[in-house]
């Protein structure tokens, strides 16, 4: 907090100097609000960003069970909210297990997904 109000308080006086903000109007608190608000709506993005790549994920995927067929064995490939979730969040972040099986019509699904999760990651 120290470091912030130190580094708040000299950016306020670069800004004074140079004569981008005018001291009489302006106050540092002021200055340092506009700064604490703009960290905030940067990191809501990221938040806001990120959930909604997971819950797209995870419908996507739910959908996409929907339309699975058995396999050679007569097994239907299901998975909970829970699990689709878990899916979603490991894509995402591109830790990728691999302990989750997807559907394999899935995978052109996966490949704007992939691109977009691994844009946001980076």
């Amino acid at each position: 907090r120290r470091k912030i109000d130190i580094f708040g308080r000299r950016v306020y006086e670069i800004l004074k100097d140079t004569n981008v903000i005018k001291s009489r109007g302006d106050k540092h608190e002021d200055v340092y609000s506009r700064m604490w608000w703009s960290k905030f709506s940067q990191l809501s993005e990221v938040i806001l960003i990120f959930t909604i790549l997971n819950l797209v994920g995870m419908f996507a995927l739910q959908l996409f069970l929907l339309g699975e067929e058995a396999n050679e064995f007569g097994e239907i490939l299901t998975m909970s909210w829970m699990e689709s979730f878990y899916w979603a969040v490991q894509t995402t972040t591109t830790i990728g297990y691999g302990d989750v099986t997807t559907p394999d019509s899935f995978r052109w699904f996966l490949l704007p997904y992939l691109a977009l999760s691994t844009y946001f990651v980076g």
